[in-house]
């Protein structure tokens, strides 16, 4: 069926160089024979289009390919509108609870190539500043770990046909192009095995194929499960994001990231000796991970390992000098084990790194109120 779904595709792309051939830029408007003109883009039709070029993005695209894209809709909006567009967009993500890591990392991305290209600086200027603002508003939170723009090889599958490296087509434009050409009905219709030249009808049997085909690849998909779980944590379904980085390791049990992410769910639901199993997982496959660490750290702590969990912290920042917050729970478990003087020292390295941080100031403001303790 795969192979079905692609060959349709194929006659889509094919269909499409006809009815547009010897143009320099590509008319999604207009029919040139039927002359009939096509509705503005709704900002559905906006981030349906932007969701597969920022998947394109994901998937190694060149700032070529980036360029191709938006010319192809030159004649259906414009770069203001677009920039229009993106800044409703970006207003909605940021008013977001939802951590929308991912987002961020491809639209810094997409920001960085489109910035090379002197037609689209704005948009990339525009698209690297909003996804810079989602990331680091959540920098100094509890982190889930994200693909971002360089995906595991382990990660990679083979593109869906909706990604196939084909011309983007929203479902408004293939409805039309079923609509105002015979052949072209007359073709799918034939590809997908039915009797009819009713493009709503066609369009719904289309549909409902292409969906069999990716719920068929999902089943093995690596990449899949683990983004599904991340949308599920999203959503605060922490049973389910479990149960889908099951399905990743059930695949490939050789993905730290997959391992740490099942354990930030389970520390969640406070089941601490299955996340301490899957940090374990976690640092054995990247003991360089100063966040699998760093949760670690959190579980030993929570159970009372205080012991442990300095060892946890007393790594993190061995690792990753500059996090903050880690010399801040390093401190906090010194002055635990009867180390006063040491943790005072952890403090001033936090302060350092962030100036006015209240629970540091004032932890030093009471140790350093006894002598004793500056010994």
């Amino acid at each position: 069926m795969f192979e079905s779904i692609k060959q349709i595709w194929r006659s889509l792309k094919r269909f499409f160089r006809r009815l547009f051939s010897g143009s320099s830029s590509s008319n999604l408007r207009k029919n040139k024979n039927t002359d009939i003109a096509l509705p503005p883009l709704t900002d559905t039709d906006y981030e349906f289009l932007f969701s597969q070029l920022l998947e394109g993005v994901s998937r190694g695209w060149h700032q070529g390919r980036v360029l191709k894209f938006f010319e192809q809709l030159e004649n259906r909006t414009k770069q203001r509108d677009w920039l229009e567009w993106l800044d409703r967009f970006g207003q909605r993500v940021l008013d977001s609870s939802a951590p929308n890591h991912q987002l961020a990392a491809r639209m810094m991305r997409l920001g960085e190539l489109a910035q090379s290209i002197p037609r689209l600086t704005k948009i990339g200027d525009l698209c690297y500043g909003i996804g810079r603002q989602i990331f680091t508003r959540n920098s100094e939170g509890e982190g889930w770990e994200y693909q971002g723009t360089e995906i595991d090889e382990a990660l990679q599958t083979e593109p869906n046909f909706a990604n196939n490296n084909q011309e983007p087509l929203t479902i408004e434009q293939v409805f039309g192009l079923l609509q105002e050409n015979t052949e072209f009905a007359q073709e799918v219709s034939a590809q997908l095995g039915i009797d009819t030249l009713e493009p709503q009808k066609i369009l719904d049997v289309w549909l409902e194929k292409s969906q069999e085909t990716q719920d068929e690849q999902n089943t093995g998909n690596i990449e899949y499960w683990f983004n599904l779980g991340l949308e599920q944590v999203n959503q605060g379904q922490l049973e389910e994001a479990i149960a889908s980085w099951d399905q990743v390791l059930s695949l490939n049990p050789q993905l730290p990231k997959a391992w740490y992410n099942r354990a930030n769910a389970l520390t969640n639901l406070y089941r601490w000796d299955e996340a301490l199993a899957s940090y374990d997982q976690a640092i054995n496959l990247n003991p360089q991970d100063h966040l699998a660490w760093n949760g670690l750290a959190n579980v030993f702590y929570s159970t009372n390992r205080i012991q442990e969990s300095f060892d946890c912290w007393d790594k993190v920042v061995q690792i990753q000098p500059a996090h903050s917050q880690a010399w801040y729970d390093r401190g906090y478990v010194l002055e635990m084990l009867n180390r006063p003087a040491e943790a005072i020292t952890s403090y001033h390295k936090a302060i350092e790194l962030k100036p006015g941080f209240p629970e540091v100031l004032a932890r030093l403001k009471e140790l350093q109120s006894e002598p004793e303790n500056l010994n």
